[in-house]
């Protein structure tokens, strides 16, 4: 079997396992140790309601989070209009190597039928935006092309295998409120089973199992948790996350392989294009360290607000106002700072026209 079937039939049928422990852990719990062993009845009944009420409310927010999705871009976003500011990026380094050093600003023609440059965005290290054949359209506010459901998601976060759906800016409030549930959960059953253990006859195999099974998947969850408050904190999704460890990845083969590596280094960082700070009609393409974070707003409570707001979800529906959201992409602070990094000369910074735009 080829590992990309054997991937699917993973994310196929590992929800399905996860239901089936749901259900093992029900009866091991509500059946096995309440009804049988817990007395009396008033105690064996307010475990048993208790118990699946959670339960309920699990299987509540996981049909949410499937059921409300991630959040998909419905219409086709235009290009950016960055053929002025190209042109004019090669007309300036040309001034520059003929000796023409004097400030002046270089015209820009606009193109109603694209989409208006935001003063930052987020591009690769020829400076453009990310694109998506498929579905012909531009990314924008962190999109990514899902595959299972062949659509570009806003804030795509990833693919929960044991969910059996895509986490994006529209569930994803829903996704960490089901993950605090089933976390609670175990910890419940573990401490309701830990502190009556004295108290009942005997303890049947399948409790003693429930209990390693608790305590086994609690740890994998608090990770889970754990990591995604991480992510909060900087606001930033597991995709960008991922994408900052093939970048060290890449930083570690290049101390022990060779100078030839930095190609592939240069192609798979993040870039920043922003418009010249005193120079009209001129752009720039900034690299971004895996210290950086663009989208942190500096605040742990906001960051957490812009990940969970489905408010956003909805701004990327009609083409009229995708233009005003994607100004907002960048936070302030991270503009702020990468501006006076400039200013400094902290940072390597190249004209927006001088990498060649490959097809």
């Amino acid at each position: 079997m080829k590992p990309i079937k054997l991937i699917c039939c993973l994310q196929r049928f590992t929800p399905l396992c996860v239901v089936a422990l749901l259900g093992f852990l029900e009866y091991s719990f509500s059946y096995e140790f309440s009804y049988k062993c817990v007395h009396p009845r008033s105690a064996s009944i307010g475990l048993i309601v208790i118990f699946n009420v959670l339960l309920t409310l699990i299987f509540g927010l996981w049909f949410a989070v499937l059921y409300s999705g991630p959040g998909f871009i419905e219409c086709q976003i235009p290009p950016y209009d960055l053929d002025s500011f190209f042109k004019n990026g090669q007309k300036y380094i040309k001034d520059q190597q003929k000796g023409d050093c004097s400030a002046k600003n270089y015209e820009i023609v606009t193109h109603k039928e694209l989409l208006s440059v935001p003063d930052m965005f987020i591009c690769n290290f020829q400076g453009l935006p990310g694109w998506c054949t498929t579905c012909k359209s531009l990314k924008l506010t962190r999109a990514h092309h899902s595959s299972s459901c062949n659509r570009c998601v806003i804030t795509m976060d990833h693919f929960c295998t044991f969910l059996g759906g895509v986490i994006g800016q529209k569930n994803y409030g829903m996704f960490l409120g089901l993950i605090v549930l089933m976390n609670f959960i175990c910890l419940f059953s573990f401490i309701s089973i830990f502190s009556l253990r004295k108290s009942v006859n005997g303890t049947h195999p399948t409790t003693i199992i429930c209990v390693i099974g608790c305590i086994t998947f609690f740890g994998m969850v608090t990770n889970l948790i754990l990591q995604n408050l991480l992510q909060i904190r900087h606001n930033e999704t597991t995709i960008e996350q991922l994408a900052k460890g093939d970048i060290k990845r890449a930083y570690r083969r290049i101390k022990k392989k060779g100078i030839y590596e930095k190609d592939h280094l240069k192609r798979i960082a993040t870039y920043v294009n922003l418009k010249h700070p005193s120079i009209e009609g001129i752009r720039l393409v900034v690299p971004l360290t895996v210290d950086d974070y663009p989208y942190d707003t500096g605040s742990f409570i906001e960051n957490f607000r812009c990940r969970t707001s489905r408010r956003h979800a909805s701004l990327f529906q009609d083409k009229k106002v995708i233009a005003v959201a994607s100004h907002q992409e960048v936070s302030k602070l991270f503009a702020e700072k990468l501006l006076e990094r400039i200013h400094k000369h902290e940072i390597e910074v190249t004209i927006f026209g001088k990498e060649s735009i490959e097809t």
